[in-house]
């Protein structure tokens, strides 16, 4: 079928589009890692395989060829690449014959490609001269061809003699080193030969053989492990990237998180794969080898969860989510504590919870995206694809395929990239989906180091202006008290001035003169001041009289008596403290033309919407009181603490100079009087 390249005005659909490249994508894979002959594929064996369920786990090899138990041998009902066995911890027998009708012997790679079982045992029986029914054929032209199905075996081929070609039982010692289970059988001319494979687990069993030619296998050997290179470099580039990170750039325990992660799923997968069977615990118990993915993939699904709570914030963004989460997270650290316990029990379960977890994550993901949480979208798309990977993975070896329909683009699609057998890509399927998740989570990190820095960057921009705009009012400020010290100094001086001058006057109308100029007259006082009253106590101590007034108020009553308990002034008397009467025209009082004498509105000139202030002080010296000074205004809240002050001092000078001036008066009188 020839492609021909669309016309300009044709319209491509994009759907087709993405599934050519997809296909191309795939097919280029394909031939860059498999360029192997076609007659050299390997042989899937499966659907060839009688078993036999040892269910008490002690028969001998020498028990199941006895005829009674050698006729219960059975094709199983699962899968034809993958035949998989659902109970967990039990023996199953698996028999098989190879046949060779040349004239020369051929040797062979017998292929398990799961590394997981910590227990696999091939017994080879004496050779026997080819019978008329068909069995696996092997013929020299490019190794073994396709088997014939329905190959049959009599129930004692196997023979008396029958020997163990090898096992796999720990300590690592198999005929050929690879991460799967390889062994090297050899088939002699015109002969047939039966094998039985003792297979348990701690697990449900998945058994996927094949029969490779030597040349074959070794460069499905290579690309193999090219793939695992792949995938562990960029592990541990990502573990020393997170490392890197949190050594010099940040303390942040979510990139030790990170490392945690991939350091356990590396782990699981060098365990899933059986390079840590080869290279790192060759000598490890089965029950180790059994279990050690399953250790490794919960470690990584605890760490997985907890970094999602630090780069999603669930705490604080779902609070409800968050302990259950904790929760599930401290359930998988428990997990290999139990699978030590009873692995049988356990270990089955292991991928459903994976799965589950890796779910409740992207769930959780799509929950925070929605609320706009920036780290959650590499999250999501993060374990989209490492599920996919794993999904892809499983379909391939389960050969799921079937339902597809090959009219669908997609169907196609996923046909074409699952069915090839030898396919790089679809091979390391779960590999590629954990380091693209593994690639995508670091972009992760590094976005949120960069927000993280823009927003201090940010967070000192705003400090900056806050600062600046702090420094601004706070030079207002300075100017403010510098002025206010500035007319405080000033006031200080006139006051000092007029003090000098009442002290000075030995004559009581010049006090009084003195008063008004200072107060009414000039304007550099600073005390707001419309009228002014002077009373002074007489002889008998009973009454006031308004000895001096100035201003614009109206006059105020010449006497006040000191009980009366309507006037301010003598309050004053009274109580010996000053006194700030802060008065207002209520609407529609009564107006009244009061002094300052008389009522609580005393020396308060009215007008219509005034709110008048007055200020009262006591003339004392030397403990005794000569009198009262009020001050008024018509502004509302003029007098407060600071005039209050000044006008204290005001009353102390004034104070002094009535009293000297009264001395020099009552002398003059004792001279007239003596003369």
């Amino acid at each position: 079928m020839n492609i021909d390249a669309p016309s300009s005005g044709t319209r491509c659909s994009p759907l087709r589009l993405l599934a050519a490249i997809l296909c191309g994508v795939h097919l280029l894979a394909a031939s860059a890692f498999a360029q192997d002959n076609v007659h050299q594929a390997p042989i899937l064996l499966n659907e060839h395989f009688t078993a036999l369920h040892d269910t008490s786990q002690d028969l001998t090899v020498a028990d199941v060829q006895t005829p009674q138990l050698a006729q219960l041998f059975k094709p199983h009902a699962s899968m034809a690449k993958a035949l998989r066995f659902g109970d967990a911890g039990s023996v199953w027998w698996i028999r098989f014959t190879l046949r060779n009708d040349t004239d020369r012997s051929f040797d062979r790679m017998l292929e398990i490609a799961n590394a997981s079982l910590p227990n696999v045992q091939l017994y080879q029986g004496r050779h026997q001269p080819p019978p008329r029914a068909s069995a696996i054929v092997a013929k020299p032209a490019q190794g073994a061809t396709a088997p014939v199905k329905d190959a049959k075996a009599t129930p004692g081929s196997v023979g008396a003699a029958a020997t163990p070609v090898t096992d796999t039982v720990m300590p690592f010692a198999r005929p050929f080193s690879n991460r799967n289970i390889v062994f090297p059988v050899t088939l002699p001319a015109h002969s047939e030969q039966v094998y039985l494979l003792r297979l348990q687990a701690t697990s449900s069993l998945m058994v996927p053989a094949r029969l490779w030619a030597p040349q074959a296998f070794h460069a499905y050997e290579s690309k193999d492990y090219l793939g695992q290179a792949w995938f562990f470099g960029t592990a541990t580039a990502m573990v020393l990237f997170a490392l890197l990170f949190f050594a010099v750039l940040r303390r942040d325990v979510i990139y030790l998180l990170y490392a945690a992660i991939y350091t356990s799923v590396a782990l699981a997968f060098a365990a899933y794969t059986g390079l840590a069977n080869e290279f790192l615990w060759p000598a490890a118990p089965k029950l180790w080898t059994g279990i050690s993915t399953s250790v490794g993939l919960s470690l990584a699904a605890a760490a997985m969860l907890f970094f999602m709570r630090q780069m999603l914030y669930t705490w604080r963004v779902f609070p409800i989510l968050d302990r259950p989460l904790m929760f599930v997270a401290g359930f998988y650290l428990s997990y290999p504590v139990l699978l030590m316990v009873s692995a049988q029990n356990f270990i089955a379960p292991v991928p459903w919870l994976i799965y589950a977890s890796m779910l409740l994550a992207t769930v959780v993901g799509v929950l925070g995206a929605i609320k706009r949480e920036r780290g959650a979208y590499y999250f999501v798309w993060a374990f989209v694809l490492g599920m996919l990977g794993a999904v892809l993975m499983d379909l391939r070896v389960l050969s799921l395929l079937s339902g597809f329909s090959t009219a669908s683009l997609v169907g196609l699609g996923l046909e074409i990239f699952l069915r090839q057998p030898a396919s790089f890509i679809s091979i390391n399927a779960m590999q590629f989906g954990a380091g693209l998740t593994m690639v995508l989570l670091a972009i992760g990190l590094s976005d949120r180091l960069d927000h993280e820095k823009k927003q201090a960057v940010k967070v000192q921009d705003d400090l900056i202006d806050t600062l600046r705009q702090s420094a601004v009012v706070l030079e207002k400020k300075v100017e403010t008290h510098n002025k206010s010290l500035d007319d405080t100094r000033l006031m200080v001086e006139a006051l000092s001035d007029v003090g000098r001058e009442l002290t000075a006057s030995l004559d009581r109308d010049a006090v009084y003169a003195a008063l008004s100029r200072y107060l009414i007259e000039t304007s550099g006082s600073s005390l707001p001041v419309s009228t002014f009253y002077i009373y002074l106590l007489d002889a008998t101590g009973t009454s006031l009289a308004n000895v001096f007034q100035a201003g614009s108020a109206p006059k105020a009553p010449d006497t006040v008596e000191c009980s009366n308990p309507t006037s301010y002034v003598a309050r004053v008397i009274r109580e010996r403290r000053e006194l700030i009467a802060r008065e207002r025209d209520e609407k529609g009082a009564k107006k009244q033309k009061v002094g300052a004498g008389t009522t609580a509105t005393a020396g308060v000139v009215s007008k219509s919407s005034a709110r008048p202030s007055a200020m009262y002080a006591p003339l004392v010296i030397g403990g005794k009181v000569l009198g009262a000074m009020v001050v008024q205004t018509y502004a509302s809240e003029a007098y407060h603490e600071p005039e209050k002050i000044l006008f204290r001092a005001l009353c102390s000078y004034a104070a002094i100079a009535i009293h000297n001036a009264s001395m020099i008066e009552t002398v003059k009188v004792a001279l007239n009087d003596t003369a």
